[in-house]
């Protein structure tokens, strides 16, 4: 049986998130969950935003920053008309 090792240069410049990725490891912090559930849940940022007393630019930042943790993108962040 043969031990897998990962290594990380630490003299690229990476986003802690970016190095996490590279070693195999992603750590969500649970209030991007929690705000990406009221989403789902409610539908629309305004009511995500009330069910957690937050304001929208707040749920907002925290999908975006959800977005960046997983690097994939789960939403269309085009202006809505």
């Amino acid at each position: 049986m043969t031990d897998i090792m990962y290594s990380i240069d630490y003299t690229q410049r990476c986003t802690p998130h970016a190095q996490q990725v590279k070693a195999g490891l992603v750590m969500i912090e649970i209030y991007l969950l929690e705000a990406l559930r009221a989403f789902s849940d409610t539908r629309t940022l305004s009511a995500a935003s009330e069910r957690l007393h937050l304001a929208e630019p707040s749920v907002s930042r925290a999908m975006k920053k959800l977005e960046e943790v997983l690097g994939v993108s789960l939403f269309d962040w085009g202006k809505i008309r």
